[in-house]
């Protein structure tokens, strides 16, 4: 398990030169490292192996879970989908991300579909 805490209110900020906390502060906010605690605290209660937690300023914590498999798949057809289709050797990351969205449309129209027939 792994916590991944935003800016706390440490000596690191501290030092890091006069206005970057500021800066810090009025960018991402800084969490008192009591805040980080209680979040650390929620990860061992409630978090399974290999589980990642963010912690952040005015937002609750959320576990971040492992999609890289999915997405490896995802992007694997994509390109293999591009290559058929249209030739393309090497599938780029503005191409993935045309992907992406083309398939998210696809979704939508299906749903879309389906839920007008019933």
């Amino acid at each position: 398990q792994c916590i991944c805490p935003s800016f706390a209110d440490t000596a690191i900020i501290s030092d890091l030169g006069p206005g970057v906390k500021d800066g810090i502060n009025k960018k991402f906010g800084i969490m008192t490292p009591d805040f980080v605690g209680e979040g650390f605290i929620k990860l061992i209660k409630h978090g399974e192996n290999g589980a990642a937690l963010v912690v952040a300023k005015d937002c609750p914590p959320f576990f971040i879970g492992d999609t890289s498999k999915h997405m490896l798949m995802f992007l694997g057809l994509g390109a293999k989908l591009m290559y058929k289709l249209f030739g393309i050797e090497v599938f780029t990351t503005k191409q993935q991300l045309a992907f992406i969205i083309f398939s998210m449309c696809m979704v939508n129209a299906f749903i879309i579909f389906i839920l007008t027939r019933f």
